[in-house]
């Protein structure tokens, strides 16, 4: 069953495409020319996302998260490596990939219903087949009875379910979100958690999450994956085998905290180096350098 006027499966469809939805990246580099010479931003990024997998990534501020899903996304080329979406390899942005960016990016000008149809109008589908998908859609978050509101009559957490639906009614088989909620507070960011969990359940979409939260990660993810200080790289990864469907009591279970415990644990020296090097403080990186030496001559022993 398809979109009136195009061939792209209804959303919650399985594509018949036996790779549809895998997202795969393979020895990826990004280097970035500046007034000093060249940067070498990520180095030998290799992940493998498989069909409907919650994938979330998590390192510590500038060590590439965004710019990845930016090469992921095609806005941005990457130096060496490979990046593939459903067996075909990435050049340009496509109608299988769906960005959401830290801002919810709504048109002020537009009503509801008019931000979630951008996508569906720019492929041309038929009225009354936007209709019903925007109607579905917007029922599905709560919004229905908002769709002739404007950006600024919303709340921050409907704007970012506009925002979030908006992505989804074009049915894209990978969905990247760049650390969508970092700007909510602290309770509608809750919500907003659930409301990702819920959606994506009933679409299974492929998610790749960058977030700078350690317990949002664990709360939305199948897998954590851990990416070090710039050079940019994956160091380690976490499965997350905790049961779904997931609410907020799940991050007070002993499970729950030892899984956040171990990824901290991966990310503080790097975490504390990049905010060395940010701050120029020479006396917590030779502090640093101290104990990775201690932690290396321990192993060998």
């Amino acid at each position: 069953m398809t979109l009136q006027g195009n061939d792209t499966p209804l959303l919650g469809h399985e594509s018949s495409a036996p790779q549809a939805g895998r997202l795969r990246c393979v020895d990826v580099r990004k280097e970035f020319v500046t007034g000093d010479g060249r940067l070498l931003a990520l180095d030998g990024i290799s992940l493998d996302v498989a069909p409907g997998e919650f994938v979330a990534l998590v390192g510590p501020s500038g060590c590439g998260k965004s710019t990845l899903l930016r090469m992921i996304d095609g806005l941005s080329s990457s130096s060496g490596g490979t990046i593939e979406v459903g067996g075909k390899r990435v050049t340009r942005p496509g109608p299988d990939r769906a960005f959401i960016f830290q801002g919810d990016a709504l048109f002020p000008w537009r009503t509801v219903e008019a931000n979630v149809r951008i996508g569906l109008e720019l492929r041309r589908v038929k009225k009354r087949e936007a209709d019903r998908v925007v109607t579905q859609f917007l029922e599905m978050v709560g919004l229905l009875d908002f769709r002739k509101r404007y950006p600024h009559e919303l709340s921050g957490g409907m704007r970012q379910r506009v925002n979030l639906v908006r992505a989804l009614v074009v049915d894209p088989q990978v969905l990247l979100m760049d650390e969508p909620f970092s700007a909510l507070d602290a309770q509608t960011r809750e919500l907003m958690q659930s409301e990702v969990t819920r959606l994506w359940a009933a679409t299974k979409k492929t998610v790749l999450f960058v977030t700078h939260s350690i317990e949002e990660a664990v709360f939305l993810a199948d897998r954590v994956l851990v990416m070090s200080s710039r050079p940019g790289r994956i160091s380690c990864e976490f499965r997350v085998d905790l049961p779904r469907p997931r609410d907020a009591g799940i991050q007070r279970t002993p499970e729950f905290i030892e899984i956040s415990r171990a990824i901290w644990e991966s990310l503080r020296g790097d975490v504390l180096r990049s905010f060395a090097l940010e701050t120029n403080n020479e006396a917590l990186l030779a502090e640093i350098d101290s104990e990775e030496r201690e932690e290396r001559l321990a192993s060998k022993q």
